[in-house]
C-alpha cells in the first residue's frame, strides 16, 4: 500500500499481486473449513463409538488453525472484479471492460488499413521510381508515431504533394515522407490510441479505488496468511529435525532428553550434542 499512500494509481503488476494474494486467501479459507469439517467428522466418529462421555476430555485435533483461517474475510464481488479484470495474457480484459475492447478493435483496424494503404502505395511504379535506396534499409519506418517511406530528396522536390516530410537522412539525399493518403487515418489512429490510454487509466483508477475500500480486510488477510505461513514453517522444521511437542504439566517444567541444537542440525553436522 506504499504506492497508494503516495497518492499514486496502481497498475497491472501491483493489482495482479493483490489478485494473487486474494486467491491465496480463498485457498487458506477453504483449507480452514476443511479442518473444521475434519473436526466434526472426528466428533461424530467418537459419538458413534460410544465415547461421547469422554468428549469433554478429548481436545479436537485442530483448534487454533481453523480459528485463524476463519478470520479471513473476502468480498466475493471484489474478488470477482479483480480476477475477471485480466485476460490470459495479463492485460486488462476486453470482455470485462467492453469499452477497452471497442477501442482496441478500432486501433487494430486503423493500423491494418494504414499498412494496407502503404503497401498499395509502395506497389505503384510511380512510387518505386521515387524510393531512396541509398541505405538499403526498410521501405517503411516510424518517426514520432507516423509511418514514413524513404523518398529521394530530388524526387520529392519535384512533387511535394505526395506527403509530409518528417525527417531527412544525414546526407540530405533521402526525405522520410508520410504519404498524403495516410495522414488523416494516422491522425484518427493517434486519437484512438489516446482514448484507449485514457480509458485504461480510468480502469486502473477504478480498480485502485476498489482496493482502497477493501484495504483493512486485505491487510488483515495478509497478516493471517503470514501467521499461518510461520506455523507451517515450524511444522516442516519440526518434521525435518524429527522433533516433538513438549508436554508441560502444571509445574511448568520440561524434561529435555537427548536434545540437539536445531541450528547445528540444520547444518547437518555429525556428532551434534545438546
Amino acid at each position: 500500500f506504499d504506492i497508494i499512500d503516495e497518492g499514486k494509481v496502481l497498475d497491472g503488476p501491483e493489482i495482479l499481486d493483490v489478485t494473487t494474494m486474494l486467491e491465496i486467501a480463498v485457498d487458506v479459507s477453504d483449507w480452514g473449513k476443511a479442518l473444521e469439517q475434519y473436526n466434526e467428522e472426528m466428533e461424530d466418529q467418537n459419538n458413534s463409538n460410544g465415547n461421547g462421555d469422554d468428549l469433554g476430555l478429548q481436545p479436537k485435533p485442530f483448534i487454533e488453525l481453523p480459528k485463524l483461517a476463519s478470520s479471513i474475510q473476502i468480498d466475493p464481488d471484489f474478488l470477482s472484479l479483480l480476477t475477471d479484470a485480466f485476460d490470459d495474457e495479463g492485460k486488462l480484459s476486453s470482455t470485462t471492460f467492453p469499452s477497452l475492447g471497442r477501442l482496441r478493435s478500432k486501433v487494430r483496424t486503423l493500423k491494418r488499413d494504414i499498412l494496407s494503404t502503404v503497401d498499395s502505395i509502395l506497389s505503384l511504379s510511380s512510387t518505386k521510381e521515387r524510393l531512396a535506396v541509398e541505405s538499403g534499409g526498410a521501405l517503411t519506418m516510424e518517426i514520432n508515431g507516423r509511418l514514413v517511406i524513404p523518398i529521394s530528396q530530388d524526387k520529392y522536390s519535384q512533387n511535394s504533394m505526395m506527403g509530409i516530410v518528417h525527417d531527412a537522412s544525414r546526407s540530405g539525399k533521402t526525405a522520410y515522407v508520410e504519404p498524403t493518403e495516410i495522414v488523416g487515418p494516422t491522425n484518427e489512429l493517434r486519437q484512438a490510441e489516446g482514448e484507449l490510454r485514457a480509458e485504461e487509466a480510468r480502469v486502473w483508477r477504478e480498480l485502485t479505488e476498489s482496493i482502497i475500500r477493501h484495504r483493512k480486510e486485505l491487510e488483515r488477510n495478509v497478516k493471517v496468511i503470514g501467521h499461518l505461513d510461520v506455523v507451517m514453517g515450524r511444522v516442516r522444521l519440526g518434521r525435518k529435525l524429527e522433533g516433538c511437542v513438549p508436554e508441560v504439566g502444571e509445574e511448568g517444567v520440561v524434561s529435555v532428553k537427548e536434545a540437539r541444537h536445531p541450528i547445528l542440525l540444520l547444518r547437518e553436522l555429525e556428532g551434534v550434542v545438546g
